[in-house]
């Protein structure tokens, strides 16, 4: 199956079903199209008794998932198409739900860049692979939006300093950082990801493959600097952080503070707010609390100024409106 024109290849070999992604030139973010493709593969996956697992990996050398179409979201909200951009996030969420409960392995080898709607596809699944190249984030304070698919739900499983820190910096974990987070699940080198498919295709079982294939994946930044996270992190406030993070010395506490400079404030409130009001829920939960939030934030004059700046114009200065809009939660 080539479905909509080839920006997601479904195929199936062997005992394996393969999801490709293939858009390279906007570094396969997500379309509608491919949400819906994508949900139709599963579907036939799941129930063909032949398939004993599902892989998802990218055709695209430099990226896994860059997100959601996150620009096409900004001109339909721009010209009124209000029902098409709510319609996306409804059945995004609805994937990153059905990946969730999934009842075959699902296998999601990850390469390249992989940012929000990616990590939606990928961190639900049961095993979550990283090749040298990955590079795993939530970027969306910088974008005037909040961390979504989700991730209320996966972010809130990790301590809430480093939840915090992960949302509201977009920080970007390396193979090391992802597998420290649990974030990733195994580590393997990229030249061994055909072996996978190979032998999953063949019908082996999914964790003894990858158990006996991975590797150490190199040190972690993220790790060597956990008592700024729990320091700065824990405090109750995005002022108190950013203090705190003053007081710090190095570049990692430097970038840091960066990061929150240069977010949306509102997108820094809600993301807190989210975070908060989304401890110890389930994913159905957070799904729901994220889905409303998604049709707010995105009708917001903070939203459509940080597309503009970093996706549209790319001038990467974004004038974000004054004080921190609250949104209902």
């Amino acid at each position: 199956m080539d479905a909509h024109g080839g920006e997601l290849l479904v195929t199936k070999h062997g005992r394996a079903g393969i999801v490709a992604l293939n858009r390279p030139k906007a570094l396969n973010a997500l379309t509608l199209q491919m949400v819906d493709d994508f949900t139709r593969a599963l579907e036939h996956f799941e129930a063909d008794e032949e398939i004993a697992s599902v892989i998802v990996r990218s055709d695209v050398e430099s990226a896994f998932c860059a997100g959601g179409d996150m620009r096409a979201i900004y001109h339909a909200r721009k010209e009124g198409r209000h029902e098409e951009a709510d319609t996306f996030f409804e059945r995004e969420f609805a994937l990153n739900r059905f990946i969730h409960d999934f009842a075959k392995p699902y296998i999601s080898l990850i390469d390249g860049i992989c940012f929000g709607g990616g990590m939606g596809i990928t961190i639900h699944g049961r095993h979550r692979v990283v090749g040298e190249k990955a590079v795993l984030a939530m970027p969306e304070t910088a974008i005037g939006y909040f961390p979504d698919v989700g991730a209320s739900f996966f972010l809130n499983r990790l301590s809430r300093p480093m939840a915090r820190f992960l949302g509201l910096t977009g920080y970007r974990l390396s193979p090391g950082d992802a597998v420290f987070t649990g974030l990733a699940t195994r580590f393997v080198p990229v030249d061994r990801h055909p072996e996978i498919v190979s032998r999953l295709a063949a019908g082996a079982p999914a964790e003894a493959v990858l158990d006996e294939l991975a590797e150490a994946p190199g040190d972690s930044s993220l790790a060597c600097h956990i008592d700024i996270v729990q320091r700065c992190f824990s405090l109750p406030s995005i002022a108190d952080m950013k203090e705190a993070l003053r007081r710090e010395k190095g570049d990692f506490a430097a970038e840091a503070l960066v990061r929150l400079e240069r977010a949306a404030p509102s997108s820094l409130a809600v993301t807190m707010n989210l975070l908060d009001r989304t401890a110890g829920l389930s994913l159905s939960e957070c799904l729901a609390i994220e889905l409303d939030l998604a049709k707010q934030v995105t009708r917001s004059p903070d939203f459509a100024e940080g597309i503009r700046a970093v996706l549209v114009d790319k001038d990467r200065n974004p004038q974000w409106a004054s004080g921190e809009a609250e949104m209902s939660l």
